[in-house]
């Protein structure tokens, strides 16, 4: 089982107890499950391999409500050297120190602020600004913990316009969340992202790239493409809802 835990920050946005868990066999979910119901959680959220056709007949087996959320898809390349970036004048790069988290946070909220994550799925999670405010404190708890870097690039007037934040999984070079300003767009400034990012892994010793999103995000994986990734796996998510005595049904 890749993750197996209660979700703070989610059971105190949404107000009612959350856990998550992310398996890859049918024993796992089974666990996952029994955990989440005792530890008095009212939602699970589970994700699993997009190619286990069991977990179709699993979900139908239980005995409460649950609702699918998303497709999650993930894109990576090999870390092979620097590569030449695609500086545009008027904009330079540079990784975040702490005092950047708010403005971190504040670009996050911009950039998520409908976003048609999982959440959105559940009747019960699908509030739109609480959803783009956890983006927004996943980024500003990136900046300000320093586990791993943050890509930014900022305008001459020195306002961050995009960021990557960053997280370290042995070889992997993951990135969460990326994102260019929509003020700012269409200038080559999110390839610059990506790319830059690639070279700071590079630097860090990492040997791959990695990033996700939801499978109907199609404009992003468009340049994930041009950049040489390649999709090389996929997730299913979905919520479900442990409260006891409901009525079939949607959560």
């Amino acid at each position: 089982m890749t993750v197996d835990h209660s979700s703070p920050y989610d059971s105190k946005r949404f107000d009612f107890p959350i856990h998550r868990a992310e398996c890859s066999s049918l024993a796992e979910a089974d666990s996952a499950v029994a955990l989440a119901e005792a530890s008095g959680a009212q939602l699970l959220i589970l994700r699993f391999p997009a190619q286990h056709r069991a977990f179709g007949w699993w979900l139908g087996e239980l005995p409460c409500r649950w609702v699918f959320a998303d497709t999650l898809v993930y894109y990576k390349r090999l870390i092979e050297g620097t590569l030449e970036l695609p500086v545009v004048e008027g904009y330079r790069q540079r990784l975040a120190v702490p005092s950047d988290a708010p403005a971190v946070e504040e670009l996050m909220l911009e950039l998520f602020a409908d976003y048609a994550s999982h959440y959105r799925w559940n009747p019960r999670t699908d509030n739109a600004g609480r959803v783009a405010e956890g983006y927004g404190e996943w980024a500003r708890r990136s900046v300000e913990g320093g586990q791993s870097f943050t890509f930014l690039l900022e305008s001459s007037e020195g306002e961050i316009v995009a960021a990557a934040t960053t997280e370290v999984q042995g070889d992997v070079g993951v990135m969460p969340l990326a994102g260019v300003s929509s003020r700012h767009g269409r200038r080559g400034l999110y390839r610059w992202v990506m790319d830059g990012t690639h070279n700071q892994f590079f630097k860090s010793g990492q040997r791959y790239q990695e990033i996700s999103t939801q499978v109907h995000n199609l404009l992003v994986q468009k340049v994930w493409s041009r950049c040489g990734m390649v999709m090389h796996r996929a997730n299913q998510t979905v919520h479900i809802d442990l409260r006891k005595n409901l009525e079939p049904g949607p959560p």
